[in-house]
Parts: C-alpha cells; structure tokens; sequence
C-alpha cells in the first residue's frame, strides 16, 4: 500500500507559494513517516520564522522570482561552500526574472562576499561581482538597509575602507533599526576598531533580534573569547553549531580553540581533527601540538599549511610562527596575507595569538599599513 502526501507553504499576504514537498512512501511504518514529514515541516517552518524575523522584503511582481530570493536566503545560512553556490545561482535566476528585484542584487552581493570568506571564490572574481550586484541595489532602492550592508560588506572584505564601511552600517541602521544584520555588522565593525565591550553589545542585540540565525551567535562567541569571556564564547559557539549544522559559522573551530584557551590542548587536539576542512584541521594541530610540547608533530602541520594551504591560510600561518615566538616567520607570513587581501587580517588588532608581535615596531606599523586605529 502506498501513501501519498503534499505538503506546501504559502505566504498569506501575497499568495506566493514559498515551499513545497511531496511524499511517496510505502505504508509500512506509519511512524517512521510521520516523523520524517514532521521533520520537514519543523525545518520549513524554521526558515519561515528566520524571514518574519529578518526579511523586510518589498515583494517583487515575479512570485518565482521571490521563491528562489527566499530559497537562496535558506541555503546561505547553511554555511556551506555548495549550498552558497546553489543560493548564488537561484540569485542570479531571480534577477533574471526581475532585474529591478533590490534585494536581490543585495542578497547576491552578500553571497559572493560570503564565499570569499569560505574561500569557495577568489579574491578578483568575488570583489567583481560583489562591488557591482551592491551599487546596483543601492541604485534600485537607496532606502533599503540590505543593499547598503551590501556595500559595507565590499569595503570591509575588499577595500578595506573602513570609514566607508562604518558609514554604510551606521545608514543600515537607520533605515532600519530593527534589522539584526544591521546591528551584527555594526558589532563586527566594533571589533574591528578594537572597541570589544561594544561588540558584545551589539552582538547580543543581534540575538535578542533575531535568536535563530547561528551568525548572531557564532559573532557573539568571538567577541567573548576576544574578550577573554572563554566561558560565554562556549556558550555562544554550542549555540551557533545546533542552529547551523555542520560549520556552524566556524564556531566548531571557536569551542576548540576555547579547549586550547583554558589549557585543555588534548581536548583541543581531538576537537581539531575532527574539523571538516582540513586547513583548519592542520592549524588546529599545529597550535595543540605545540601546547602539549609536541613541537615535531606541530612541525608537520606547519609545513603541510606551508605546502598546501600558502595561498588560502597565510595569516593562520603568520598566527601560528607568532603563538610560537617565531617573529620574523610571522611577519612574513602577514606579508603574504596582506597581498592576498586575507579577509582575516581585519581582526589583527585584538588577536590573542598575535600577542607576541606587539612590542615589535614592525607591528605598529603594519597596523598603520592597514589603516587599522592604533
């Protein structure tokens, strides 16, 4: 016997059909049905409640155009290098619906952004069409808080123009003040200007905004672990892994690096092998190794970041020779990572790990170099 099941969302307002799943099963465990449809409705419902948090959305005049603008949204949040490139696509198809569609350009400038930083992209092609998609949703709607987040996120990873940056956060924010990417990237900007309480602030407003986007948390996290808060930075992390599993918005890498923080660098080695991307994996180990006085064995992972990851882990490689007092490898190394515009240098400012580097005037200027407040 076979049972057939349809399920679909749709948005009351404007009758636009956002989700849908059809089921065919054998009708031979009707409760092993039963919680797999109650699976997916729990998941579609869960996206919905992320749009009436976080979505102020004109609608467009193209109902598919909308659907694949709210499907592209869902797998963004995922946090995952593939489902950023689908999302990216469905973009791309929604604008060639509607190419007046603001928040599309908007939300396409963000997900290239956003796989620049899970270096899905490089660093020309992503500036490129991410500088482009963000002046034409600004031109399309000057009044939208996402297009100019859009723009703040080109001068924060591109331009590193962080006055234009903070101008264009500071306009989001105004527009308006109840958007938690507003208010997220206002406590980034924050960290970035080294003013760590502010972050914290902000980023928990971000939450309180808007409790089920795991990039709330997963910020929230390093801000406290910035802060020297290893225990609410935990909190924060475990949060942001169980609301976007499995990167979690790197808060798997945040809880092991807690592990290594508090002195528990066996602990920390387990947590890091079990890293899906192997860089992060080999950078894990080299600093955990080198906490257990493995120093050969953290060797190893060096030279296989050396070897393999040169051109995608240059300041992790500069964080690493500076943990173990290696200065002029670590300058070096933040050389290579300010030629290749490492999205990480913005950071440097605040990072525990570059700590040894401080009283050297190299590092003073270097900052000067990135235009960073001294």
């Amino acid at each position: 016997m076979i049972l057939f099941a349809s399920l679909r969302r749709v948005r009351a307002d404007t009758g636009y059909h956002v989700w849908s799943e059809t089921y065919e099963r054998k009708l031979n465990d009707i409760f092993k049905i039963q919680d797999e449809i109650a699976s997916a409705v729990v998941k579609a419902l869960r996206v919905s409640l992320l749009e009436s948090a976080t979505m102020r959305v004109e609608p467009t005049t193209s109902s598919e155009a909308y659907t694949l603008y709210a499907q592209a949204r869902a797998l963004v949040l995922h946090s995952d290098p593939a489902d950023a490139a689908v999302a990216a696509d469905y973009l791309k198809r929604a604008i060639e619906l509607d190419p007046k569609y603001a928040p599309a350009w908007a939300r396409l400038a963000q997900t290239r952004t956003f796989q620049f930083e899970l270096r899905s992209l490089s660093f020309e092609q992503a500036r490129e069409e991410a500088t482009r998609s963000a002046q034409r949703a600004v031109a399309l709607d000057p009044n939208l808080a996402a297009a100019h987040l859009s723009m703040a996120r080109v001068h924060r990873f591109f331009d590193w123009n962080w006055g234009a940056a903070g101008a264009e956060i500071q306009r989001a924010r105004k527009l308006d003040p109840g958007d938690s990417d507003a208010v997220r990237w206002a406590g980034t900007y924050a960290l970035i200007m080294g003013q760590i309480a502010e972050a914290i602030g902000l980023f928990q407003q971000a939450v309180d905004l808007d409790p089920l986007n795991g990039g709330n948390y997963s910020m929230l996290g390093m801000a406290n672990f910035y802060s020297g808060n290893y225990a609410g930075a935990d909190q924060a992390w475990r949060k942001a892994v169980e609301l976007a599993p499995p990167r979690g918005f790197g808060a798997s890498g945040g809880r092991a690096r807690v592990l290594l923080a508090t002195g528990r660098a066996a602990d920390a080695l387990t947590a890091f092998e079990q890293l899906k991307d192997e860089g992060d994996r080999e950078w894990g180990k080299a600093l955990a190794y080198f906490a257990l006085g493995r120093k050969a064995e953290s060797d190893t992972a060096v030279v296989n970041l050396e070897r393999n990851f040169a051109n995608t882990e240059a300041y992790g490689i500069a964080q690493i020779h500076a943990n173990r007092s290696e200065i002029d490898q670590a300058f070096q190394w933040l050389d290579h990572a300010y030629r290749q515009h490492d999205r990480q240098l913005a950071l440097i400012k605040i990072d525990l790990l570059m700590a040894p580097l401080r009283g050297d005037p190299r590092f003073k200027a270097f900052i000067r170099k990135m235009d960073l407040p001294e």
